[in-house]
């Protein structure tokens, strides 16, 4: 967790690091209005079919790339809850409207 005042360079360091480790960045700008959905993904219509359209955090767990969730004590505590099995030992992301649980690989970074 980066923790500092505004403008000291946060977001500037994550940056830093994905380009260092050659890895995609994933930012998440967190509000009091961020649900889970747009974290993980949800069923979007188009045209005359139902698809499904991963979520930023999912879409950096699947390539195995970096997902900075910036401000996250702003998010929702029912938001972040979905984010405790991936930070923890279990390093999982379960996606309960599609019935999948992915496991992040190892250049995965939160």
């Amino acid at each position: 967790m980066l923790k500092g005042t505004t403008g000291c360079g946060k977001t500037r360091f994550v940056e830093y690091m994905a380009f260092r480790f050659k890895r995609p960045l994933y930012t998440v700008a967190c509000h009091e209005d961020l649900f889970a959905s747009d974290l993980i993904g949800r069923y979007l219509l188009k045209n005359d079919e139902t698809i499904w359209m991963d979520g930023p955090l999912t879409r950096a767990v699947r390539i195995g790339a970096i997902c900075y969730l910036d401000e996250i004590v702003e998010a929702r505590k029912d938001t972040t809850v979905v984010i405790h099995p991936l930070a923890d030992d279990r390093r999982e992301l379960p996606i309960d409207k599609l019935g999948q649980l992915l496991t992040a690989p190892e250049t995965f970074m939160l």
